[in-house]
């Protein structure tokens, strides 16, 4: 009798395999990559490319930390390689409290205190924990983008409140309390703000930690640029106030202030109960930040700390070289002047968003990006990408409120600054 059984040659079994209809959960349709993270990956495409796209500290790590994390290799080689247990590793923990005790926040390392991969693996576990579906959370925008995705991948839904390009994208209180409803769960303050570089006062802050408290809502802080204010601003947390302590959700990081965005090392700092079940979402996703990172990180927070005002002095330099090439340029952009963090958000003049014209692999990425971000601005920053070898984030990854603007980093090298306006004031001017 004949066998059914059949060989499959390769090209047949992949053209079997090709047939699979993948079901993706609603969490996974409902999210994508981000704009920031997709210019970053097309760039890699795009020869001799100049970037002022994500935001990266140029410098190399202090060399205290690269010692004590030499010297950790060597001396806790039966540990390093391990997970950690509990919430971090002790002594780094106890490290951050003692930084946090300088910012006047009090918080128990053993109980209050969570070791994350990064702010952004400490947002993801909190929001997971507490954002539930239908849940909506208050944002002002234009907002860093993973305050809205992760909000969204958690279920909720993003309710942003404008901040207002003329007045400077100050807090508006008002659209805040306004924009809260009886779904409302959490209000998100990025301070300073990615990307429009405000700096909130203490007075504007206190006032929405009054309303969170009146209305038994999160208030998620994101410090991820805490040290970088210029001009006299000052970073304030209202962690540090008592009678909000139990409303605020704090994320802090030592990517941007040790230069260590690639070993991924942040904190969340909030009530027991809020750490215990960020911890378990984390145990469920990653188990623990790289045992090594958090030696690293351990060797930052205890070591010298000379080189963190000369990071924030060398940003606001570049931040001045930034904005005078803008000045220079007043035909194409407008915009406020960032005391904080290291993004510039000007907007993108009529001229040459009625111009766009994104054509050939420009085209075709245009056409690979979800719907809502295919907006003028994100023509505009393909278009700068494939024909002019410049990598800028379109404003709409920032929220609606986002549109029509660009996202520039002055963390970029100063000839790179340069030579990114450069090419284009002439790429604009020929098709001018």
């Amino acid at each position: 009798m004949e066998s059914r059984e059949r060989s499959f040659t390769r090209r047949e079994l992949s053209n079997e395999l090709r047939t699979m209809q993948y079901r993706f959960s609603r969490r996974a349709q409902r999210t994508d990559a981000s704009l920031i993270r997709r210019m970053f990956n097309y760039a890699a495409d795009v020869p001799d490319h100049v970037s002022l796209g994500v935001g990266i500290p140029p410098f190399e790590m202090p060399w205290y930390v690269t010692a004590g994390l030499t010297e950790a290799l060597q001396t806790e080689a039966s540990h390093i390689n391990k997970y950690t247990l509990g919430k971090g590793l002790p002594p780094l923990n106890e490290a951050v409290a003692e930084r946090l005790k300088r910012k006047g926040i009090v918080a128990d390392p053993k109980k209050e205190i969570l070791t994350t991969a990064g702010a952004a693996g400490g947002i993801f576990c909190t929001f997971m924990a507490l954002i539930d579906e239908g849940d909506e959370v208050v944002i002002p925008s234009p907002a860093y983008a993973n305050h809205i995705d992760v909000t969204v991948f958690a279920g909720g839904v993003p309710v942003t409140v404008p901040l207002m390009e003329s007045q400077n994208y100050e807090l508006d209180h008002t659209a805040i309390e306004n924009a809260i409803t009886e779904k409302t769960k959490a209000i998100v303050l990025c301070n300073p703000n990615n990307p429009t570089g405000t700096v909130y006062t203490e007075e504007a802050l206190r006032t929405v930690g009054q309303i969170a408290k009146a209305r038994n809502l999160i208030l998620f802080e994101d410090n991820a640029y805490e040290f970088l204010t210029y001009g006299g601003k000052r970073h304030f947390s209202l962690a540090s106030v008592p009678e909000y302590r139990d409303n605020v959700v704090a994320f802090f990081t030592s990517s941007k202030e040790h230069a260590m965005t690639g070993l991924r090392v942040g904190w969340v700092v909030a009530n027991e109960e809020v750490v215990e079940k960020a911890f378990g979402v984390q145990d469920l996703n990653y188990i623990c930040p790289p045992s090594i990172s958090q030696y690293a990180a351990l060797a930052a927070l205890t070591g010298p700390q000379d080189h963190v005002e000369e990071f924030r002095q060398e940003f606001e330099r570049r931040r001045d070289v930034m904005c005078r090439r803008l000045d220079e340029m007043p035909e194409f952009f407008r915009y406020v002047k960032p005391d904080g963090a290291y993004y510039v958000f000007p907007r993108l003049s009529e001229d040459v968003l009625e111009r766009r014209s994104p054509k050939g692999k420009a085209q075709q990425r245009f056409g690979e990006i979800q719907g809502k971000f295919q907006t003028a601005d994100t023509a505009v920053a393909l278009d700068l990408l494939y024909g002019a070898g410049v990598v800028a984030i379109p404003g709409i990854a920032f929220g609606p409120e986002g549109k029509g603007h660009l996202r520039f980093s002055f963390a970029a090298e100063e000839d790179d600054i340069h030579m990114a306006f450069d090419r284009m004031g002439s790429y604009w001017r020929r098709a001018a």
